[in-house]
């Protein structure tokens, strides 16, 4: 057997907690953050946020999963079929790519609904996907999570086919 990135399904705004957790009972745990920028009496600031909220992805055994099925501030496993859910090693790494970007560049060509595409400038260059919906404004990706994909603005990135 091999280590896969495993989905725990945590409370809303517990994340971290959970994450902290995992790691104090020997777990390797990871949740792609990114910044968010607010403004509060005239004065802006920035807080780390989880880029998908109420998840933390744990990298184990499946041998392991019911070692830590029940963290406080946990909710189980996202199973699908009833089992464990995976995220690949390549989407979690897209998704820290994601959360690492403030701006993204410019959209250049057109694309259909099934098409593949490819971001190709700015913070997101590299990241694939297959494009699920696309208007004029947005292009909705999937992430390679169940019911998760990603909301582009058109205006911000640049992208080619596949």
């Amino acid at each position: 057997m091999k280590k896969q990135w495993y989905i725990l399904k945590t409370l809303p705004r517990c994340e971290m907690k959970v994450k902290n957790l995992l790691i104090n009972k020997g777990a390797q745990a990871d949740i792609p953050l990114y910044k968010q920028y607010y403004q509060r009496l005239n004065k802006k600031y920035t807080k780390q946020v989880p880029l998908i909220t109420n998840y933390v992805f744990v990298w184990l055994l499946e041998s392991e999963l019911e070692k830590y099925r029940y963290i406080p501030g946990s909710k189980g496993w996202l199973t699908w079929n009833n089992k464990p859910c995976c995220l690949s090693e390549e989407n979690l790494d897209q998704l820290h790519k994601i959360s690492q970007g403030d701006v993204a560049p410019i959209i250049t060509s057109e694309v259909g609904v099934g098409e593949l595409v490819v971001i190709e400038s700015g913070v997101l260059t590299g990241i694939q996907g297959q494009v699920l919906i696309s208007d004029k404004k947005y292009l909705i990706i999937e992430t390679g999570i169940k019911n998760y994909r990603l909301k582009i603005e058109l205006d911000k990135v640049q992208i080619k086919k596949l």
